[in-house]
């Protein structure tokens, strides 16, 4: 899910027994959603998530983990002389 401002309950139901039944999920919030909201305790349905504070700083991506399993079918090769992008905010 990609920066959602709010989950209907129907939505949240099939997420879950989606996860529950193996599926994976992939929750990217967005910079209007505060941790303490609808999203964040949706979140806690699945473990111990725990949002950070947004920092609007610029950082470097520097390296990219080619073993995790959300990569698994994204790239052809791995590549040495990636030209790495950058993020203005991040919540590490």
């Amino acid at each position: 899910m990609n920066e959602p401002k709010e989950i209907p309950q129907a939505l949240q139901t099939t997420l879950k027994s989606f996860v529950e039944k193996g599926g994976n999920l992939v929750f990217i919030p967005s910079n209007e959603n505060s941790p303490s909201n609808m999203l964040g305790r949706f979140l806690s349905n699945f473990g111990n998530i725990q949002f950070k504070s947004l920092q609007k700083a610029e950082k470097l991506i520097t390296k990219i983990a080619f073993n995790n399993p959300l990569y698994s079918s994204v790239f052809e090769k791995q590549i040495t002389n990636f030209q790495y992008p950058s993020t203005k905010s991040s919540s590490r």
